[in-house]
Formats: structure tokens, C-alpha cells, sequence
């Protein structure tokens, strides 16, 4: 809660009320997966990892490679996380915005992160399987339905994000860069929804009032 909260702050630290407000829909989302397994180590990294995301400079890309390094002996979702520190570290390198060094320290890192585990380069199995083969006939891994409470969660952030976009351009490539396959990957499952609302969350905090007026 305190990671996603300080996501929201880092885009909009002027509106600290509208921050805590618009982070709600991502803490209740996360209510739903807060049972007593690896997964919920997964959404906790995530969180920290969209925080990172939010900082500008050569500080954050380098704490991303312990955070990476972590997270991929405890759960299988941080690919997702290598996914993105590999394309947002490119797009800093194409424009300028960090320097080389800490840019290919962070993508080295999310590599390593591939086989650096007692799994070695079975690593990406389970990943890979649950991205091409989910198991549907396990409730969590249907997809999204919006007539449920969660579902309805995940609706109106998705929405909330379509219109926003449309309403008001990003203000940051890396947005896009993350909101994109998330959103992607938040459609083919319902145990995925939480991603989506906590990588919206600082997006939102910085474009709802942006779009508003």
C-alpha cells in the first residue's frame, strides 16, 4: 500500500488528497490476491519497481537490478519486471536521460535474473507456460470479468486510462512503454488485474487533472 501510495505522490506530490484517492482502486485489487503465498511477493516488487519507475536519473535504474535479482527467486512474475526494466533502460539510453553505465547495469541485471536462480535457465518456465498455456480451469486464471467486484476494479481503471490517453496524450514515453503490455497482460487473466491498477496508478495521479481541465 505504502509503495503504490508513493508511486502516486512521485507523479503528483502537489495533490497529495487526489494521489491517495486515485491509488484506492490498485489497494483494493491487491486486497483480492492477499493470501499467503509467493505471488504476493510478486505484487509487492512490482510496486516498488513501478516506484522506481516514476524517479528520473541514474540512482533508480541501478536499484532495479538487486530489486530484479530478488524477485526472480521468489516468484515467477518477475519477468514481467525484467521485461520492462530492459525496454524502459533502452528508451533512457535512446534519449539521453540516464547515462550508459547505470542503463546497461539495470539490463544485465534483468538477464541475469534469468538464470541467476537454483532453477538455472528453467527459470522462465513457469512464466512462459502461464503466458502461453494458462490453466484455465483454475477460477484465477479466467479472464477478467467485470461483473464481478474485481473485475469491475480492473474495468474502471482500464477505462480510466483509454480515456485519459485520449483526453489528455502521456506526458512520458516510459508510460507507454509500461502501460501498454500490462494492460495486455492484465486482459488474459484475472489474477493479473492487480498489475494493471498498480502501474496506472502514478499515470493517473499525473494525467486525471490534466485531462479534467
Amino acid at each position: 500500500v505504502a509503495l503504490i501510495v508513493a508511486a502516486a505522490l512521485a507523479r503528483r506530490p502537489d495533490r497529495p488528497i487526489l494521489a491517495v484517492a486515485i491509488s484506492l482502486p490498485a489497494i483494493l485489487l491487491v486486497r483480492f490476491v492477499s493470501t499467503e503465498r509467493p505471488e504476493l511477493f510478486g505484487f509487492v516488487l512490482f510496486a516498488a519497481l513501478i516506484l522506481l519507475l516514476q524517479l528520473d536519473g541514474d540512482a533508480p535504474l541501478v536499484a532495479l537490478a538487486p530489486l530484479l535479482l530478488v524477485w526472480a527467486n521468489v516468484h515467477g512474475s518477475f519477468a514481467l519486471g525484467a521485461a520492462l526494466t530492459v525496454a524502459v533502460a533502452a528508451l533512457a539510453l535512446r534519449t539521453g536521460r540516464a547515462r550508459r553505465r547505470p542503463a546497461l547495469v539495470a539490463v544485465l541485471a534483468a538477464l541475469a535474473a534469468l538464470v541467476l536462480t537454483p532453477a538455472g535457465l528453467g527459470t522462465l518456465g513457469a512464466p512462459g507456460l502461464h503466458l502461453l498455456e494458462p490453466p484455465r480451469q483454475i477460477q484465477e486464471w479466467s479472464v477478467p470479468d467485470p461483473l464481478t467486484l474485481a473485475g469491475a476494479l480492473w474495468a474502471i481503471v482500464l477505462g480510466a486510462v483509454l480515456i485519459t490517453a485520449t483526453s489528455a496524450p502521456p506526458a512520458r514515453a516510459r508510460d507507454l512503454i509500461v502501460l501498454v503490455p500490462v494492460a495486455f497482460l492484465s486482459l488474459m487473466a484475472a489474477r493479473q488485474m492487480p498489475f494493471l491498477a498498480i502501474a496506472a496508478t502514478p499515470y493517473l495521479a499525473d494525467r486525471v487533472p490534466v485531462a479534467w481541465e
